[in-house]
């Protein structure tokens, strides 16, 4: 068995961060802790680095998911996925591209962004004066090559940096959209191929604003996705808030689950 870790999106000034050790008060520290008490091995996955940087939704998938049944083949094919943020829509992406023999693990979704395209959109579309609208069209016209997104502080990094928004990330037409395309659902379904989850828990924060997804109609979706649904789990605090105790305690919650 294995836990692994897939963060949220790194900015330019955090990629070369992500390889050292789990600072306290980090929510993958908080995982880890979690799943030393049960002897249980975990990682980081990475799908971020310095030779490439800013790769497209579905080629983070690619990377997380050749990670993924990396893990299963040296540890078996149990295993929980804890994924942050835009990270959960990273790991939906990896387990559509995971080959057939290699289980889907467990999942818990910490402050769950599932579209992440749909995600940037939503930001977009909050900025004053039509602007994000305008820089919208001049990217996908090529009029500028990219976009920077400010990646949000977290408790252990002020300033993470932008990741860069090209024509390509919007354009992917490998992505999963499971929230602004519905259709996406029955992609899902056929690239799982009859497997589920373990479990499926999304623990969300009550005033996180980040995104407009509707998780309650994506929740009822995704039931059938898992052995035992979709438990949503509400908290309180923002997308920025500081939870990772919170996190630390959910995992070993599921731990629990799975090591019965």
């Amino acid at each position: 068995m294995f836990v692994a870790f897939i963060p949220g999106l790194n900015g330019n000034k955090s990629i070369a961060t992500q390889t050292g050790e789990p600072q306290p008060g980090s929510n993958y520290f908080a995982v880890k802790e979690a799943a030393d008490a049960f002897d249980i091995p975990s990682v980081r996955l990475i799908f971020q680095t310095s030779a490439k940087p800013y790769p497209t939704l579905s080629e983070m998938g690619m990377i997380v998911a050749r990670q993924i049944e990396a893990l299963q083949d040296e540890h078996g094919n149990e295993g929980l996925i804890v994924a942050s943020s835009i990270g959960t829509g990273v790991a939906f992406q990896a387990m559509s591209e995971m080959h057939g023999g290699y289980d889907l693990p467990g999942m818990i979704a910490f402050k769950p962004v599932v579209d992440p395209l749909n995600a940037i959109a939503s930001a977009l579309g909050r900025l004053p004066n039509n602007m994000g609208a305008v820089m919208m069209d001049k990217l996908k016209a090529g009029e500028i090559p990219a976009l920077p997104i400010p990646v949000g502080a977290s408790a252990i990094n002020e300033d993470p940096g932008n990741f860069m928004l090209t024509k390509a990330h919007i354009e992917d037409a490998a992505a999963l959209r499971l929230i602004s395309d519905e259709t996406c659902h029955a992609v899902f379904d056929a690239k799982r191929d009859g497997r589920r989850m373990p479990v499926l828990e999304l623990l969300i924060a009550q005033q996180d604003t980040t995104t407009s997804e509707n998780l309650h109609a994506f929740s009822t979706a995704a039931r059938r996705w898992s052995n035992t649904g979709c438990q949503m789990t509400w908290m309180s605090g923002t997308h920025a808030s500081n939870q990772s105790e919170r996190l630390g305690q959910a995992v070993t919650g599921q731990l629990l689950k799975l090591d019965r």
